[in-house]
């Protein structure tokens, strides 16, 4: 009977735990941020794992915003132009929505399962976006136009990135 369950909770779960490229989706919520897209199309939260690398983490997260805004964000981006390749954990983790304190004490409540959320860790090992690609520039509300990129620059992150060696490398056709 046992071993029922275990197949029937593992085939439930059915997210592919090798390194793969996996489409990355942001959305703009309080709790979690970054979702990947499994083989098996289930949208799953993540949180990268400090055994990432670490210069990918940075260049992913220096992305400037209005190009994660058109293509990764969950409901306006189209969601299939930046890839991260990496591993999935198999272990689902819980974390805290918001710590509750008091004065600078972390009350127990925080770790109720009322107030927390699930996520998997994933090991990025190295990102890349699909060109040519396009990009919201702001305008002031409501206005905005859209910019189209035949590839990716410096220019196109909010910090200076001088530690990747090729930008060419975080760019496919």
């Amino acid at each position: 009977m046992f071993k029922s369950i275990g197949i029937i909770i593992f085939a439930a779960l059915s997210v592919n735990f090798s390194t793969a490229d996996y489409q990355y989706y942001v959305m703009q919520t309080t709790g979690h941020g970054r979702y990947m897209l499994t083989e098996s199309n289930e949208l799953i939260p993540v949180e990268f794992s400090a055994n990432s690398n670490s210069g990918a983490v940075k260049s992913l997260e220096a992305l400037n915003f209005g190009i994660i805004q058109r293509l990764a964000l969950k409901y306006n981006g189209e969601g299939n132009k930046i890839f991260l390749r990496g591993k999935i954990s198999s272990k689902e983790k819980w974390k805290p929505v918001a710590l509750i304190m008091e004065g600078d004490r972390i009350l127990p409540e925080s770790y109720d399962r009322s107030n927390l959320e699930n996520y998997y860790e994933f090991t990025l090992e190295s990102w890349y976006i699909i060109v040519p690609f396009e990009e919201y520039i702001d305008q002031g509300p409501p206005d905005y136009e859209i910019a189209v990129h035949d590839n990716l620059t410096p220019d196109d992150f909010e910090v200076n990135i001088e530690n990747i060696a090729d930008i060419k490398l975080l760019q496919r056709r």
